[in-house]
Order: structure tokens, then sequence, then C-alpha cells
């Protein structure tokens, strides 16, 4: 037969390969199709949750609260802000600007506190602190923000130092609550608004992050596209190889009846 050759055994290695390459290829794009759902559906998640009214704070964050549940979800928080165990957030850029987050915790009237990420400030001089801190505003006050999880640590970044920190490289809080004088709720709040309100001197309230689908969709095509070119590879590599064949079969037979072989005519 004439492709009898394709059983050959580093053929059926070729053939293996093609197959697993399409196979992980098909599977790389679905996955990428599945991260795009995901995204979408944590979308529609954050965008719904963040523009539901707010409510108190004791209401949401009940006992054994799923927090991926709650997460965004805008309460209201009435106490007064602690300064004195305020903490700066380092290496937290905005719009391209290197940064700081202030986190300064609400003492509330039974006597538990909620960490608050009051915003941002632009760093000082070689990305230092911030050349002023404003000062939380004092007495009573309503604080509305996005209930957040606590952050994780990188896995390559260092432990932060022992004793009170007034700066830390995530918002931790089981960290931060080493240092409370008093109980921490279990998230933390992205401020939103607040009264009294916010002062131009203050730190500038955190944006909703950026709800994109992200690249999820163009990497799909491209694991597609790829799979599709993988059989068109074989072919052509099948077919090259069979004309090469048919090519060295002619030769021979030229050479066994001694008649010259044609010459290749040329445009």
């Amino acid at each position: 037969m004439v492709y009898r050759f394709l059983l050959r055994p580093r053929w059926l290695v070729f053939h293996v390969v093609c197959l697993l390459g399409v196979v992980v290829m098909v599977n790389l794009g679905l996955w990428q199709l599945r991260r795009l759902d995901e995204r979408q559906s944590l979308n529609a998640r954050v965008e719904a949750r963040s523009m539901e009214p707010p409510a108190e704070i004791g209401a949401v964050l009940v006992a054994r609260v799923d927090k991926p549940s709650v997460e965004w979800r805008q309460v209201a928080v009435r106490g007064s802000y602690d300064d004195t165990a305020t903490v700066l957030i380092r290496d937290r850029p905005l719009e391209g600007r290197p940064g700081w987050h202030v986190v300064t915790p609400v003492r509330q009237a039974d006597g538990t506190g909620v960490l608050v990420n009051r915003g941002w400030l632009p760093a000082g001089t070689d990305r230092r602190r911030p050349e002023v801190v404003p000062a939380a505003p004092a007495g009573s006050v309503v604080v509305v923000g996005r209930l957040r999880p606590s952050q994780e640590r990188p896995a390559l970044a260092g432990a932060e130092p022992a004793g009170v920190l007034t700066e830390a490289g995530v918002i931790d809080l089981d960290r931060l609550g080493e240092q409370s004088r008093y109980p921490l709720a279990p998230m933390y709040l992205e401020l939103v608004a607040q009264d009294p309100t916010v002062a131009a001197i203050d730190p500038r309230p955190l944006p909703m992050p950026p709800l994109g689908e992200g690249p999820h969709r163009s990497y799909a095509v491209q694991w597609f596209v790829f799979a599709t070119c993988v059989p068109i590879g074989w072919v052509l590599v099948v077919r090259k190889s069979l004309r090469d064949r048919r090519r060295a079969a002619r030769r021979a037979e030229l050479a066994e009846t001694g008649e010259p072989e044609p010459l290749a005519v040329t445009g």
C-alpha cells in the first residue's frame, strides 16, 4: 500500500505527538473559556453587590458567614477612628503613580473594631512614606465601604518584623489583629463614603477595580488556532514525504531501465 510507511515506528511516534498536541491545545483553549466564564460571573457578582444599598455591618458579617458571599457588599460602620493605630500599606500604585494605602480602624460602640482602608496617598521622595499622612476625622463617624477579605502575603515576601507595625506589605488581618487592643472584624472595608465627608487633603478613596474580561477569550482563540494548525501540518508533512518517496521510486525505476531522468521545467 502507498501509505504503509505511516505505520513505521518513527511515524507512529509522530502521529502520537501530533494527536497529543491537539488534545493539549484544545484543553488549554477550553480552560481559557472556563476562566472567561468565571471572570464574567465574578464581574456580575461584584457589580450586583456593589450596587446594593449599604447595610449595617452587623447584619452582614454574622457568625460563620461565608466571606466570599459578602465580598464587595457595601456596609456601614458607626464609631470613631483610632488614628493611633493607623498602618500604611506600601507599594500600592494608582494610575501609574507609586503610593501607599492608609488603613485605620474604626472602633464601634461595642468595643470591637473594623479596619478601614481610607484610600491612597502618593509616595514621598524615592517612593518612601508620604510626606504627610492626614489624620482621620475625630469624633463620631459613619463609614460606608466595600467588604474585603484579608490579603495574603506573596509567597516570596519576607515576614513582617516583630512588634507594632506602622507600615506593612499587605492588609493581613491576623497579623494586624495581634497588635490591636480590641477584637477586629474578620473582613476590612474599602472606604466609599463617610460622614463627615472626605476632605481634599484626605487619602483618595480607591476606585472599583476594572471589570474587564481579561485576555482569556483571545488566548482561547489562539489555542484553538494552534490546535487546527497541527493536523494541517501533519497533512503537509505526510504529502511531502509521499512525494519524496514517489520521486525516489521513479528514479530507481529509471536507473533500472537506463532511461535518463527528465529535467525539471522551470517557469
